[in-house]
């Protein structure tokens, strides 16, 4: 009986490199409007405890999203 086994692929360093970084600047998305929320809430017309009030529900369904996708991983 020949079994055949895949072998394993290498990943270079660059690719873990952009990988990182792309990981890195999607989570620093989420939390860049935190500390300019105050700036960004008049030029949308909301208040800084709506405006704040949706950034929060923003990381709240990141954190929803990485406690359910982990759990499929």
């Amino acid at each position: 009986m020949n079994q055949s086994r895949a072998q394993p692929v290498q990943i270079s360093n660059t690719l873990v490199s952009i990988i990182a970084l792309c990981c890195g600047l999607i989570v620093a998305n989420i939390y860049y409007a935190q500390p300019i929320i105050e700036l960004l809430a008049p030029d949308v017309g909301l208040s800084a405890h709506s405006a704040s009030f949706i950034v929060s529900l923003t990381q709240i369904g990141y954190a929803m999203g990485l406690f359910f996708f982990s759990a499929i991983g």
